[in-house]
């Protein structure tokens, strides 16, 4: 239960548990037989009870129910009953800085004080300042423009002595090739019984042949074709100096039998018209006797044709090769 109580002291009311009230009976209260108007009332603020216990005050109450929210439309019911108390207003005081203000207003404005200016003076030494600014700019600009002289100077120097021998050395592979197809002679216009190309040199019988594979592929080619001119030659017998173009030396690779490799090399190392009035030893013809009498054969050349035949089939007989190169030849 909650009781709704008019403190005597002061007349201010509050909401408290009716156990706060000291000697109070509810059912007399309500059966009306309570002859009390005043009660003592404990104060209790805080948890724990003090020593001399709680502090007691004089109040009248003025409602009891079992909700304290019944209790607080009751107070506001009697508060609205109550008159209000006039509200005195406090009178303000004007501000001693608008009073300031306010004051400086009224007074006319001061002059405002005048220095006197070198006009000339400040020119002056605005333009030497801004002289002494071009002037660190032209420096600067100088000092690049060296640079770029002395670089450029570098550039010409390396232009000069690098650019040359690159130029050269590009010229001589272009024209090395042509030199070398040079040598090669030309079957179209050579004469009856033109010499060699290649000065005959001796050849040892025991001497190995190039070792190239059977089918050289064209990265193996295009490889050697960039080293030098000769890159382009096979040579049949090592130290004859007897060359033959890649392709006519992989011809003959290509051929199944001594007698074809042999005729195959006849025709790349003898211009056409040599063989049409030669034979192997050279002398009249056994088959035709009113023939011409014909020249021999280079012997070092066909020592390095019979040596390249024997190394890729080493067992045919030299007179097999020779019967071979004179059939060819029509004798």
């Amino acid at each position: 239960m909650f009781a709704l109580i008019k403190w005597v002291e002061d007349g201010k009311f509050s909401i408290l548990p009716t156990e706060h009230i000291r000697d109070f009976d509810e059912d007399e209260y309500f059966t009306g037989m309570e002859e009390k108007n005043v009660y003592l009332v404990e104060w209790r603020q805080g948890v724990k009870e003090p020593k001399g216990g709680w502090p007691v005050y004089e109040a009248s109450i003025i409602k009891i129910a079992e909700r304290e929210k019944t209790l607080q439309i009751k107070l506001k019911e009697i508060e609205e009953q109550l008159p209000k108390p006039d509200i005195i207003k406090r009178k303000s005081k004007p501000s001693i800085k608008l009073l300031e203000a306010a004051e400086l207003r009224d007074e006319p404005a001061a002059k405002k004080k005048v220095y006197p200016t070198d006009l000339p003076n400040d020119l002056k030494v605005w333009n030497e300042k801004k002289i002494e600014h071009l002037q660190r700019v032209i420096n600067l600009l100088r000092e690049e423009n060296m640079n770029l002289k002395k670089e450029n100077k570098w550039l010409k120097n390396e232009i000069l002595e690098k650019i040359p021998p690159l130029l050269q050395a590009t010229e001589h592979l272009l024209t090395e090739p042509m030199k070398s197809n040079a040598d090669v002679p030309d079957m179209s216009k050579s004469q009856p019984h033109a010499p060699l190309s290649h000065p005959p040199k001796p050849v040892d019988s025991n001497a190995a042949v190039l070792d190239v594979p059977k089918a050289p592929s064209k990265a193996s080619l295009s490889g050697a074709a960039k080293g030098s001119s000769d890159a382009e030659y096979v040579e049949l017998a090592h130290g004859t100096g007897i060359k033959i173009l890649k392709h006519q030396w992989a011809s003959a690779l290509q051929a199944q039998t001594a007698t074809s490799m042999v005729r195959v090399l006849l025709m790349a190392t003898f211009p056409l018209e040599v063989l049409i009035h030669s034979n192997l030893k050279g002398g009249q013809s056994k088959t035709d006797i009113g023939a011409e009498r014909r020249t021999a054969l280079d012997k070092e050349t066909m020592a390095a044709i019979y040596v390249a035949v024997r190394k890729r089939f080493p067992n045919v007989s030299r007179g097999a090769l020779g019967i071979a190169v004179n059939s060819k030849l029509g004798n």
